[in-house]
């Protein structure tokens, strides 16, 4: 920096008596331009921190929704049909969102619907229509699995019940009052008051 020069004559009426010259020092300058640049360094670290956090909240505010869909999805995953609430504000992961819940909603209906259609058709394999209770099929499979569960040494008893005349009642009082016989010995034998697990299962016919 060069700095100011100023010049004026001395002089005592007509007579001039010399010059005086006076140069301002740069160091002035140099040290007030310092300052300044100390001055504006000091305020954009405050503007590039407040910067900082305000991009740190806005992109807090926006990741929240992908936090809430990660969530979703792992539940999802785990058989936890879940919905997402809140949406978000921006348009493309109002689609998202959108996307997600339906998905976990036809998951959950079809999974439902499959399990209502499974236990329909265990019911039709392994229970008699009549009495409720377990068929041929069906008692022999629980019969099975509780032996194979006490292991080698068993224990218990066999009955097998037999309603004579029941072709009989049905050829004199109807179908339906033979069917109302059987059924009521399947709940006699079925009835909370039974000692021990008892395992009733209609063989066949009026067995």
């Amino acid at each position: 920096l060069e700095g100011p020069r100023g010049e004026a004559l001395i002089s005592s009426g007509w007579r001039q008596l010399g010059m005086v010259a006076v140069r301002v020092h740069p160091q002035y300058a140099y040290r007030q331009l310092f300052d300044t640049a100390l001055a504006t360094l000091a305020w954009l670290a405050v503007l590039f921190a407040l910067a900082l956090a305000a991009m740190r909240t806005y992109l807090a505010g926006i990741l929240r929704p992908l936090h809430r869909i990660e969530q979703a999805a792992a539940a999802i995953s785990n058989r936890d049909f879940v919905n997402i609430d809140a949406q978000p504000r921006t348009t493309e992961l109002q689609q998202v969102t959108r996307a997600i819940n339906s998905l976990s909603a036809k998951i959950r209906d079809a999974i439902a619907h499959e399990s209502d259609r499974a236990g329909r058709l265990r019911q039709e394999a392994f229970e008699d229509p009549l009495t409720g209770q377990m068929n041929r099929r069906g008692f022999e499979q629980s019969v099975s699995a509780f032996l194979a569960e006490t292991g080698e040494i068993h224990s218990g008893a066999l009955a097998l019940f037999a309603l004579s005349g029941l072709e009989e009642v049905n050829r004199i009082f109807g179908l339906g009052r033979g069917n109302e016989i059987v059924k009521k010995l399947a709940d006699t034998l079925a009835a909370p008051g039974t000692p021990g697990s008892a395992i009733v299962g209609r063989w066949q016919g009026p067995t």
